[in-house]
């Protein structure tokens, strides 16, 4: 038994209460005398059936009346929750009405009824639903009230007792007539329609006897949910015990909340002190922040350092959870929003942005947006950070297909340090190719260097980094492969892209890129990359779906190199042709058939050489060749 339930023991039997009630009707109790007790708002407040103390047994219940008046009577204050209605929304097997699936009209577009996160929300959506007019049994409820407030004065009348039950005879026909006279109401909502006015009220609540380090949890599952109410100086079973030292609790618990809670939840907090009994209770009163999550500092935005209110507990939250109120309070940009690692270091950054020449303070890492304005880093800061989450993922293949690998890496780090680390890797694989045109020699590459950097560039700045995965680089005989994730920019078409038109998802991100001198404009990327293949036959090929985008560069030797393989190949074959006719031939044979100068017939006879098709006989001016005899 509780110390609520022991009190009212002791009540019920100094005033004999049951008993006048049985005989006389409703009893008349005053706070005073409650309080002689325990505090009345502790004795006092009872949501649900199951909480009455024991000595009310099933028939009696307590309304206040005044600012300090309450009425006992037998009567029924609870209404039972129905059962789950069927397609004629009655309970299985019976004929009693159930729960009904509410719905709220297509035009309101701020509303979700399946993600309902307040009691604001849920009370907003009663109204529009047509729940409450529903529950209630009237037409056209609307919402004209909430806080706290004065009642004045009007009667309702109290259900009698539950059903099955006898009603006294003081009760009449349709029950007591109860009258109210400005008691003192705090409402979450409240509602009229033409005969009823209905009123909601939400608590949430937290004792605790003294100060104690574990408070930090309560202050932050409240800002991070629906706020709260923490009574310091009253123990779990309501026993009031009062703070000794008042100014000395306040001052631990705000350096409490300043130092360890992360982000800055202070404005969102409020201190008070009730007397109780004669004590001296603090109540901390936290809002709802607006900067969710808010977390410990020593643990970071993580299910161990965020806390969420779990029924009458305080509980981690989960990492869905957490990412549910980053996108919640920042937004759709991912940029922007707090990374959920804090423990960031920059040593690579810093690097780089010293080789090119640029600060990188605090001062420019809240420029740059790597530093947010509450102080915390970024998703910006992270993906810049050593510790960036997200990876490019490189394979070479032989051939055209992805069925043998001939190489793989996978770059981590820093999204710079990925950069450099790619466009080194990639280079390798860019070979050069020499040509000569009468006397001058031209070295050609596989790929346009600043074809293959913008590529580069494009996957790194305009993928979609809310969504986990690699950026992909598949390096082919013919051709190198940049995917990725994350489809075109809203509001952007694959006709804007060629045409030079661009939309940033990471504004931020590509603002970091220009600083650093790495992209000279928004947009010129794609451009760039076909200005490289201009006047090549062959051209990159840009593909776009929902989520991916999938740059393919061409390599401009490798077509030169198939077509000079295929003459070679042809070229051997009207060689070989010749030994139908002869048993061997000199290299003027050649020269004649091909209509090709000596060089080239001397260089297609070595390549027979060496590939074993033909065999040598003599020298000199006496060397001749034969069709090699295969066993």
């Amino acid at each position: 038994m509780s110390i609520i339930d022991d009190k009212w023991k002791l009540l019920f039997d100094r005033y004999d209460i049951e008993k006048k009630v049985s005989e006389s009707g409703p009893f008349y109790i005053t706070a005073d005398q409650i309080r002689e007790y325990k505090e009345p708002r502790l004795m006092t407040k009872f949501d649900t059936r199951e909480s009455l103390p024991s000595v009310f047994g099933s028939r009696l219940g307590i309304l206040p009346v005044t600012r300090g008046t309450y009425v006992i009577g037998d009567f029924d204050l609870y209404a039972d929750f129905p059962e789950q209605g069927g397609p004629g929304n009655l309970v299985p097997g019976t004929r009693v009405p159930g729960v009904k699936k509410a719905a709220i009209p297509d035009y309101y577009e701020t509303i979700d009824i399946n993600d309902i996160r307040s009691e604001a929300g849920a009370i907003n959506v009663m109204g529009i639903s047509g729940i409450l007019d529903d529950f209630l049994g009237g037409e056209n409820f609307k919402q004209t009230v909430s806080g706290r407030m004065a009642s004045g004065k009007f009667t309702f009348q109290v259900n009698p007792v539950r059903a099955g039950a006898k009603a006294p005879e003081t009760y009449g026909i349709n029950g007591y007539q109860i009258a109210v006279n400005n008691s003192q109401v705090e409402i979450d909502g409240g509602f009229e329609d033409r005969d009823t006015f209905a009123m909601i009220e939400g608590k949430n609540v937290e004792f605790k006897r003294e100060y104690m380090d574990d408070i930090k949890y309560a202050v932050i599952a409240f800002a991070n949910t629906n706020g709260g109410k923490l009574y310091i100086g009253i123990n779990d079973d309501g026993t009031i015990y009062g703070v000794d030292n008042v100014d000395d609790t306040m001052l631990r618990l705000t350096n409490m909340i300043r130092d360890i809670v992360r982000p800055d939840v202070t404005m969102f907090t409020d201190y008070s002190v009730e007397k109780m009994e004669h004590k001296d209770v603090i109540v901390l009163t936290v809002q709802r922040g607006t900067a969710r999550p808010y977390y410990l500092y020593s643990k970071g935005i993580r299910p161990e350092g965020v806390y969420v209110r779990q029924g009458a507990s305080s509980v981690p939250a989960s990492k869905t959870a957490i990412l549910n109120m980053i996108r919640e309070t920042s937004g759709d940009c991912y940029e922007d929003a707090r990374s959920i690692n804090q423990q960031l270091t920059f040593e690579k950054a810093k690097e780089y942005f010293a080789k090119k020449k640029v600060e990188f303070g605090d001062a420019q890492k809240r420029t740059l947006n790597i530093i947010g304005e509450d102080g915390t880093y970024t998703n910006l800061g992270m993906l810049l950070s050593d510790q960036c989450t997200h990876t490019i993922k490189m394979a070479v293949f032989e051939g055209s297909k992805k069925s043998v690998f001939k190489d793989r890496k996978e770059l981590t780090g820093s999204l710079l340090e990925q950069l450099e680390e790619a466009y080194t890797y990639t280079d390798q694989f860019n070979h050069t190719r020499a040509e000569f045109k009468g006397l001058d020699r031209i070295d050609k590459r596989d790929y346009p260097a600043e074809a293959l950097r913008e590529a580069l560039l494009n996957a790194l700045v305009h993928r979609d980094y809310s969504v986990s995965g690699s950026t992909l680089i598949s390096i082919f005989d013919g051709r190198i492969e940049f995917v990725t994730i994350g489809g075109l920019v809203r509001g952007i078409s694959y006709d804007d892209i060629m045409l030079g038109v661009s939309a940033l998802r990471n504004k931020k991100l590509a603002n970091v890129f220009y600083r650093l001198k790495l992209i000279e404009a928004y947009g010129t990327g794609i451009m760039k990359i076909n200005e490289c293949y201009a006047d090549q036959a062959v051209k990159p090929i840009i593909e776009v779906s929902n989520n991916a985008f999938k740059i393919t560069l061409p390599n401009l030797n490798y077509n030169q190199e198939m077509h000079e393989v295929g003459i070679k190949n042809e070229r051997m074959k009207m060689v070989l042709s010749l030994f139908g006719k002869k048993d061997s031939i000199v290299r003027k044979d050649v020269d004649d058939l091909l209509g090709v100068s000596q060089s080239t017939s001397s260089i297609l006879l070595r390549e027979m050489l060496d590939n074993g098709l033909i065999v040598k006989v003599g020298s000199g001016r006496n060397l001749k060749y034969r069709l090699k005899i295969r066993s």
